[in-house]
């Protein structure tokens, strides 16, 4: 799992594209969140969202829905 190999890996970066719904449930997997929940991660079209993984296995979410690299006419869901 990405926990077991963050110890290893601390140079290492990994990009993943994907859909909203689809990065909403990983959250709340590597979170360790109920599914079930009414909490969403929503994220916009092209959004960029950076999780860390310590040495140690622990995660740290540096930011979400970050749409800062667009201009306000191309923000959308």
């Amino acid at each position: 799992t990405l926990r077991s190999w963050a110890p290893d890996m601390a140079d290492e970066r990994i990009a993943l594209v994907s859909h909203g719904t689809f990065l909403d449930a990983l959250i709340k997997a590597l979170l360790g969140h109920d599914f079930a929940s009414q909490l969403y991660y929503t994220h916009y079209n092209t959004a960029l969202t950076r999780i860390d993984f310590t040495p140690k296995g622990f995660l740290l979410l540096r930011y979400l829905n970050r749409t800062e690299h667009l201009p306000p006419e191309l923000i959308s869901r």
